[in-house]
């Protein structure tokens, strides 16, 4: 299912988008010099790709992504404290239900 997902995945982003594995299930994507806002655009279209997936191993129910989203500003100090922006955001997703993207600043 990973291997699919990120199939999917790769053909939303733009060519200069970074997507890698963070860990288990998760996966990071940077969105380089890019807008919350357009960023939030991609993740969407991500997030609808993926739900469009059909495996029979999973007798083709939806496969639904959750995720947080943050940018690159003053207030974060280090890399460190990006990701933990990212991840608080995607927490919120978790915790509002399957299949959603929340951005967040901080």
């Amino acid at each position: 299912m990973l291997v699919g997902v990120c199939r999917e995945v790769e053909e939303v982003l733009r060519r200069y988008d970074i997507f890698a594995r963070y860990g288990g299930d998760e996966f990071t994507v940077l969105f380089p010099q890019t807008r919350m806002a357009d960023a939030l655009s991609v993740a969407e279209r991500i997030s609808q790709k993926v739900y469009g997936m059909k495996l029979s191993s999973i007798r083709n129910h939806p496969i639904t992504i959750s995720g947080g989203l943050t940018s690159l500003s003053g207030d974060h100090e280090s890399i460190d404290s990006l990701l933990k922006a990212a991840d608080k955001a995607l927490y919120m997703a978790k915790k509002r239900g399957r299949g959603r993207i929340v951005a967040r600043d901080r």
